[in-house]
């Protein structure tokens, strides 16, 4: 696989709502997407070269999904003639499942993709505190070229499910892993990498003992939030802004969903 991938645009909003009655953070999670995407488009400001949008939507608690979610925000972002599809349910595993769709579907006609990531999560706090509700977004521009700067070179992408029993885990994790990274460069060391903050405990611990020399970026801001599909790209864009990764070195990013959902992207650096 060889795609491009720049780097993302994030936005959070955190809402309380008054005596116990969950926030509906539907509307400001989606209106997040618009304004995340509309400031990768300032970036990229090409919006007629993206004919894919994949938009990947996550929601805990009493919240349902709105009316053709990916046609509002394709109509609000300018990018109408993109053909959209929507992947959820898993709580983190959708990137992983997107990247792998756009790297069948995109070609020499079809060179860019938009991918949105959006999650809505309410969270009871302790005693008899609000709840807390938390909206958050991603955007970032997938290409079939390396025409975006900066830009990270997606070098290949797995996603499965795997025994959360314990019993084979580390079997599947390896092989996720080999899935992945035989599509990319053989052989080079993957040096840096990133776990979703609330990847289950069996997972991590695998994950750390196949690759016992990777350094581990933690998010410093928002470490404690979960949020689910955007996850790991949160800590993405707060990784890129530091200089903690140089241009040529390997990683991972991992994703985790429910039931099992695994799915990781071997990326390097370019620019």
């Amino acid at each position: 696989m060889d795609l491009w991938i720049s780097y993302p645009t994030i936005r959070i909003q955190r809402l309380n709502s008054a005596g116990g009655q969950a926030a509906q953070s539907d509307d400001n999670a989606e209106s997040l997407t618009i304004q995340a995407a509309t400031a990768l488009f300032e970036a990229y400001p090409d919006r007629k070269a993206v004919k894919l949008f994949a938009y990947c939507r996550a929601a805990t608690g009493q919240l349902e999904m709105t009316q053709a979610p990916a046609y509002e925000i394709a109509v609000k972002t300018g990018i109408q003639e993109a053909v959209p599809f929507v992947l959820g349910g898993q709580m983190g595993g959708e990137p992983a499942m997107a990247l792998l769709l756009l790297g069948s579907l995109l070609n020499e006609q079809r060179t860019r993709a938009l991918l949105c990531c959006t999650h809505s999560l309410n969270t009871p706090l302790s005693g008899d505190e609000p709840l807390q509700s938390d909206a958050v977004a991603a955007a970032l521009l997938v290409s079939f070229q390396a025409d975006l700067v900066p830009r990270l070179h997606v070098l290949g992408v797995s996603s499965s499910q795997v025994d959360l029993t314990g019993h084979q885990i580390l079997r599947d994790v390896d092989q996720a892993l080999t899935a992945a990274a035989r599509q990319g460069r053989p052989g080079k060391q993957i040096t840096w990498g990133i776990m979703p903050s609330a990847m289950p405990s069996l997972l991590a611990e695998s994950v750390r003992q196949l690759l016992p020399d990777t350094r581990w970026f933690v998010r410093e801001k928002d470490r404690a939030s979960h949020y689910g599909c955007t996850d790991t790209l949160v800590s993405l864009g707060h990784l890129l802004r530091t200089e903690l990764v140089k241009p040529g070195e390997h990683g991972i990013l991992w994703f985790a969903g429910q039931y099992g959902a695994l799915g990781c992207a071997y990326v390097v650096v370019e620019s």
